[in-house]
Protein backbone atom coordinates (compact mmCIF):
# COMPACT_ATOMS: atom_id res chain seq x y z
CA UNK A 1 0.00 0.00 0.00
CA UNK A 2 1.28 3.43 -0.72
CA UNK A 3 0.02 6.45 1.43
CA UNK A 4 0.44 10.33 0.22
CA UNK A 5 -0.77 12.98 1.35
CA UNK A 6 -0.89 16.89 -0.07
CA UNK A 7 0.72 19.02 3.36
CA UNK A 8 -1.33 22.11 1.75
CA UNK A 9 -4.95 21.01 0.94
CA UNK A 10 -4.77 18.33 3.42
CA UNK A 11 -5.57 15.62 0.38
CA UNK A 12 -4.48 11.92 0.88
CA UNK A 13 -4.58 8.85 -1.49
CA UNK A 14 -4.27 5.33 -0.05
CA UNK A 15 -3.56 3.18 -3.25
CA UNK A 16 -3.23 -0.59 -3.54
CA UNK A 17 -3.04 -3.46 -5.77
CA UNK A 18 -5.53 -6.52 -4.92
CA UNK A 19 -6.09 -10.27 -6.18
CA UNK A 20 -10.16 -10.92 -5.57
CA UNK A 21 -10.71 -14.75 -4.76
CA UNK A 22 -11.45 -15.51 -7.92
CA UNK A 23 -7.54 -14.47 -9.52
CA UNK A 24 -8.75 -11.27 -10.79
CA UNK A 25 -6.63 -7.86 -9.85
CA UNK A 26 -7.70 -4.65 -8.95
CA UNK A 27 -6.29 -1.73 -8.34
CA UNK A 28 -8.09 0.34 -5.86
CA UNK A 29 -7.98 3.82 -4.44
CA UNK A 30 -9.40 5.51 -1.41
CA UNK A 31 -8.73 9.24 -1.71
CA UNK A 32 -10.18 12.05 0.58
CA UNK A 33 -9.10 14.81 3.09
CA UNK A 34 -9.69 16.54 6.39
CA UNK A 35 -12.97 18.15 5.14
CA UNK A 36 -14.14 15.60 3.14
CA UNK A 37 -15.44 11.46 3.42
CA UNK A 38 -13.01 8.98 1.79
CA UNK A 39 -13.54 7.47 -1.66
CA UNK A 40 -13.16 4.34 -2.68
CA UNK A 41 -12.56 3.46 -6.20
CA UNK A 42 -11.67 -0.26 -7.71
CA UNK A 43 -10.46 -0.83 -11.69
CA UNK A 44 -10.49 -4.26 -12.83
CA UNK A 45 -7.44 -5.27 -14.69
CA UNK A 46 -5.83 -7.96 -16.98
CA UNK A 47 -2.97 -8.81 -14.73
CA UNK A 48 -0.74 -7.66 -11.93
CA UNK A 49 1.13 -6.11 -14.14
CA UNK A 50 -1.18 -3.78 -15.62
CA UNK A 51 -2.74 -2.79 -11.90
CA UNK A 52 1.04 -2.50 -10.72
CA UNK A 53 1.29 0.36 -13.67
CA UNK A 54 -1.88 1.99 -13.07
CA UNK A 55 -0.70 2.23 -9.45
CA UNK A 56 2.66 4.00 -10.76
CA UNK A 57 1.75 6.13 -12.83
CA UNK A 58 -1.00 7.91 -10.37
CA UNK A 59 1.72 7.25 -7.99
CA UNK A 60 4.16 9.21 -10.10
CA UNK A 61 1.67 11.74 -11.06
CA UNK A 62 0.57 12.51 -7.07
CA UNK A 63 4.47 13.16 -6.67
CA UNK A 64 4.50 15.85 -9.28
CA UNK A 65 1.98 17.47 -8.29
CA UNK A 66 3.53 18.08 -4.45
CA UNK A 67 2.33 15.01 -2.42
CA UNK A 68 4.52 13.03 0.01
CA UNK A 69 4.75 9.87 1.78
CA UNK A 70 3.17 9.02 5.09
CA UNK A 71 2.85 6.63 7.32
CA UNK A 72 -0.70 5.60 6.86
CA UNK A 73 -3.78 5.35 9.07
CA UNK A 74 -2.15 5.96 12.32
CA UNK A 75 -0.77 8.99 10.90
CA UNK A 76 -4.35 9.92 9.31
CA UNK A 77 -6.13 9.55 12.40
CA UNK A 78 -3.64 12.04 14.03
CA UNK A 79 -3.32 14.57 11.09
CA UNK A 80 -7.13 14.21 9.37
CA UNK A 81 -9.46 13.54 12.70
CA UNK A 82 -10.76 10.11 10.85
CA UNK A 83 -12.17 7.62 13.31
Amino acid sequence: MICLRHNTNMKFYLLWVEEDLLGEWSFCKLTGSGRKSERKLSICCNNHIEANQMLNDLEYQLRQKGFVYFDGIDDMTYNYNIS
